[in-house]
């Protein structure tokens, strides 16, 4: 069970994070655009080409799913308090949930 939370953390880490992030900036365009939006914006914020190339695509699916009003309560944290606030703020909220199925180690002893 902990290899699987584990996944799950890094899951909203390096892919539901930026995508929430970036979901405003998405809405609109095609596919093959939003996904360059994403590798250079990411690309941008520092993270390696190799990385951006490998999750540019599954962060553009999902921020294409997401609504683009959803990262406004973002942006809150980020233009108008402490700059990176929102993003920590979010971070640490998508970090703290529980996967879906997940039994923690005293359930599954019982059953």
């Amino acid at each position: 069970m902990a290899i699987y939370r584990a996944a799950w953390m890094l899951l909203m880490v390096l892919i539901v994070t930026p995508a929430f992030i970036m979901a405003s900036g998405v809405e609109g365009l095609s596919f093959s655009e939003a996904a360059h939006f994403v590798d250079f914006t990411l690309w941008s914020m520092g993270v390696p080409a190799l990385i951006t190339g490998v999750l540019a695509y599954p962060i553009t699916l999902v921020a294409t799913l997401i609504p683009g009003t959803s990262s406004l309560a973002v942006m809150f944290g980020e233009f108008f308090l402490w700059k990176g606030l929102g993003v920590v703020l979010l971070l640490a909220f998508f970090i703290q949930l529980e996967p879906p199925f997940y039994r923690k180690e005293s359930q599954v002893e019982q059953h």
